[in-house]
């Protein structure tokens, strides 16, 4: 084999225009700008969450390691977090801070559990039916908050007839007027 024919790293050039392919691999990355992040909010932005603090019942900083690998745990310093949201009244949100602890030999992270009857679920499903709703409002062009608080207002009525609360159907001051 040539040497002309062989890459800097001393194995052979693929076959085909090397140029051609080039440009093609650069277009390609010019295309697809990378985002920062991973599109979700930090738990930080949610300051006005309950805070759970969960901790481990038999753990604790110092302990052999429960895989009996010889090691000790020690504290990972920052929880691992669930943010949890529920739909009332409009929507509410329950920030978890689990203990993580990490075995200084093996590695294993053990965190603490959920409070009982909590589960992993980030949203809840009245919470869903709730965003839902603001979508839907948001579609229609209606202010939701308004919306909600007209529902809220007229509640008695809205049970009566739900067909002219329903956000495609809502007209904001008419319906408050048919109530009176």
């Amino acid at each position: 084999m040539d040497e002309s024919e062989k890459s800097d790293d001393g194995r052979p050039k693929a076959s085909g225009d090397q140029c051609t392919r080039a440009e093609h691999f650069a277009s390609e990355s010019k295309e697809k700008p990378k985002r920062k992040g991973h599109g979700r909010r930090p738990a930080s932005d949610y300051s006005g969450a309950r805070i759970v603090k969960c901790r481990h019942e038999r753990l604790k900083i110092g302990d052999d390691c429960p895989s009996s690998c010889g090691g000790r745990l020690y504290d990972l310093k920052e929880p691992t977090t669930l943010i949890q949201f529920t739909g009332q009244p409009l929507i509410t949100a329950t920030k978890f801070e689990r203990e993580a602890l990490r075995c200084a030999k093996c590695q294993q992270r053990y965190v603490a559990p959920l409070p009982e009857g909590v589960n992993e679920e980030r949203y809840d499903a009245t919470c869903d039916a709730t965003i839902a709703l603001i979508r839907t409002c948001r579609l229609n062009g209606v202010n939701a908050w308004a919306y909600l608080v007209t529902i809220i207002r007229n509640r008695k009525d809205a049970r009566r007839n739900p067909h002219l609360y329903l956000p495609w159907n809502y007209k904001g001051d008419e319906v408050e007027s048919l109530a009176a």
